[in-house]
């Protein structure tokens, strides 16, 4: 009798630290941030806060209109979606489709170790939606960086 109780009393401590394993690892995929499907950024303060965010201080220098590509066979093109792929953009969801390319200069470049040169951030949206963001020096546009 006794036995039968000992078998049943560790069946069930073992049932409950399955449970408990299980509702842990559970638990833990859902408490993992995982980048936000799309960045909303919806006026010029949620820009322009954005970069803060991302540690730049910034002033808008211009915006332009211009159509996401739906290819991108340049190299430099190449680099450009890998930039993003890495930021947890996805430019090319959105190809063909018309945006706008909002353009900083970063006043605080010098304070984070680059040169002096001139310094700039951009970020494309189509509607409200961020489709590509980077940062890059005047004086060599291909030197495209995060902007994170």
């Amino acid at each position: 009798m006794k036995n039968s109780k000992t078998h049943r009393l560790l069946r069930l401590l073992c049932l409950g630290a399955v449970c408990g394993a299980l509702t842990l690892h559970t638990l833990g995929k859902n408490t993992a941030h995982p980048l936000p499907e799309e960045i909303l950024l919806e006026n010029a303060a949620a820009r322009e806060g954005f970069l803060n965010l991302c540690g730049w201080a910034v002033t808008e220098v211009s915006s332009d209109e211009t159509v996401i590509p739906q290819q991108w066979q340049t190299e430099a093109g190449q680099r450009w979606l890998m930039l993003q792929g890495q930021q947890g953009l996805s430019p090319e969801k959105y190809g063909g489709q018309a945006a706008t390319r909002y353009c900083y200069h970063i006043e605080n470049i010098a304070a984070e170790g680059f040169s002096a040169d001139a310094w700039y951030a951009e970020l494309l949206l189509c509607g409200d939606v961020l489709v590509g963001a980077q940062v890059y020096c005047a004086a060599s546009p291909n030197s495209m960086q995060s902007v994170r």
